[in-house]
């Protein structure tokens, strides 16, 4: 009989310790998806945006902020940059800055707390941010200047919405992608709920389609993938968004963002915040900057914010183009 009961008593802390093994497996799991996702969320998001967020939620209450040490207590709406911290969770969030005066790098470390049986455990992660050396340029526009120019005159287009699928043949459907690389792969963006869906200081530029209503069901699946990112290269239907810039040519530096061509090593710049009397728009000191046959100019007494042209006509060598695409602005980060 004390045999039986020993082995019964074996048998049943082997099962407790699986049962807590199991339980410890699926948590750690749980919380190392929730510190990495959050982390990802920094690395597409401004430098200087991310601590603005983290505050945010310290003022509506949703956040307790001590120093740099942010703690976000999980609950059923609990969310850190879009990633939600469920009950039985405590994210929290500090930040290391080796130089407050100059504030261009920090260490960030992401902490998800849990317990397993009463015991407390936890998975730490932590990521260098660096401050954007270059500020963004102007942001793609969609209205009918910067888009009739690239659709047939006599063709009616319309953004892309739910309903693009089942539009009848003849109408042009714009429909800007970017990478996801959660989803390992091109997809549709709403540029409305997506402000942040390019980065040109890290080479990733704003990009679109032009498809046919026709082929919009053979180059997007259900969940708004790209089926077959060759459509990226294609020569009449893949776009590119050309900020509108400039190299000065003469002393004076007018704020703004700043590029530089490898090649002559000159700054090219927003022209928003520039003085149009005083600059000059030019690839080097000798040529005066225009597309070529393809039609795009900036000169400096209009007010375009910058052109869709097609992708295509950055890589011909030896073009306009190709010398952007060559400037620290690119080439263009194709996945």
């Amino acid at each position: 009989m004390l045999v039986i009961l020993l082995t019964v008593g074996v048998i049943a802390m082997l099962y407790v310790n699986l049962s807590l093994n199991s339980v410890e497996i699926t948590r750690k799991a749980g919380a190392s998806r929730m510190a990495t996702n959050i982390l990802e969320a920094m690395n597409k998001t401004y430098y200087s945006e991310v601590e603005t967020k983290l505050n945010l939620l310290a003022d509506k209450g949703d956040a307790t902020k001590v120093g740099d040490t942010y703690t976000i207590v999980g609950t059923d709406t609990s969310k850190v940059l879009d990633t939600s911290i469920p009950k039985g969770y405590t994210c929290v969030i500090s930040f290391e800055k080796p130089n407050a005066s100059y504030d261009v790098v920090k260490k960030v470390n992401v902490k998800i707390q849990y317990k397993v049986d009463q015991m407390p455990k936890e998975v730490a992660l932590n990521k260098v941010l660096e401050k954007e050396t270059i500020r963004e340029c102007n942001s793609p526009k969609f209205s009918d200047e910067y888009v009739r120019p690239i659709v047939n005159s006599n063709m009616e287009y319309v953004m892309v919405s739910e309903t693009a699928g089942s539009l009848q043949n003849g109408i042009k459907i714009v429909c800007p992608v970017t990478y996801d690389k959660a989803l390992g792969s091109y997809r549709l963006v709403d540029v409305e709920k997506e402000p942040i869906w390019y980065s040109y200081s890290n080479k990733n530029w704003a990009r679109l389609l032009l498809l046919e209503a026709s082929e919009y069901n053979t180059y997007f699946d259900v969940n708004k993938k790209v089926t077959d990112k060759s459509i990226l290269q294609d020569g009449e239907k893949s776009f590119v968004w050309v900020p509108r810039f400039g190299v000065q040519n003469g002393e004076n530096l007018f704020g703004g963002t700043y590029f530089k061509y490898k090649k002559t090593n000159l700054p090219i710049f927003n022209s928003y915040e520039n003085n149009a009397d005083t600059v000059n728009y030019y690839i080097n000191s000798a040529q005066s900057f225009t597309w070529g046959s393809r039609g795009i100019s900036f000169e400096a007494n209009t007010d375009f914010a910058g052109k869709w042209v097609l992708y295509s006509s950055l890589n011909t060598q030896n073009t306009d183009g190709y010398i952007l695409n060559h400037s620290q602005y690119g080439p263009i980060m194709d996945y």
